[in-house]
C-alpha cells in the first residue's frame, strides 16, 4: 500500500467518520437531556477521539463536508447549552439542600 492509497482511504473513511461523529453528539444531548451525565459524558470522549482523528486528517474542503461540519457544529453548541443548563440546575439544587440541612439542624438545636 503506498502513501497515496492510504491518504485515499483515510479520505473515503471521512463521511463515515462525521456520520458517526453526528450519531454522537445527537445521543450525548439526548442523554444530557435526561440529566444521564454519565452515559452523556462517555458518549463525549467517543466523539473526542473522531474529532481528534478528523483534525489529524486532510478533510476535503467541499460544500458537502461544510454543510455537515456546520451542522456538527450547531450540534455541539446545543450539547454544551444543555449541559450548561442541566449544571446550572444541578447545583441550585445543591444549594437549595444544603439551606435545608442548615434550616433542620437550627431547628433541631444542633446550628
Amino acid at each position: 500500500m503506498t502513501s497515496t492509497d492510504s491518504v485515499m482511504i483515510v479520505s473515503e473513511e471521512h463521511p463515515g467518520l462525521l456520520d458517526k461523529l453526528e450519531d454522537l453528539l445527537n445521543r450525548q444531548i439526548s442523554q444530557a437531556r435526561k440529566g444521564d451525565f454519565r452515559a452523556s459524558e462517555v458518549l463525549s470522549e467517543q466523539s473526542g477521539k473522531i474529532v481528534d482523528k478528523l483534525s489529524r486528517a486532510d478533510v476535503p474542503q467541499s460544500v458537502e463536508f461544510k454543510e455537515k461540519f456546520e451542522r456538527l457544529a450547531k450540534l455541539y453548541r446545543q450539547a454544551i447549552l444543555i449541559v450548561a443548563a442541566q449544571k446550572d440546575r444541578l447545583e441550585g439544587q445543591l444549594q437549595q439542600t444544603g439551606r435545608t440541612r442548615r434550616t433542620l439542624r437550627a431547628y433541631r438545636g444542633g446550628g
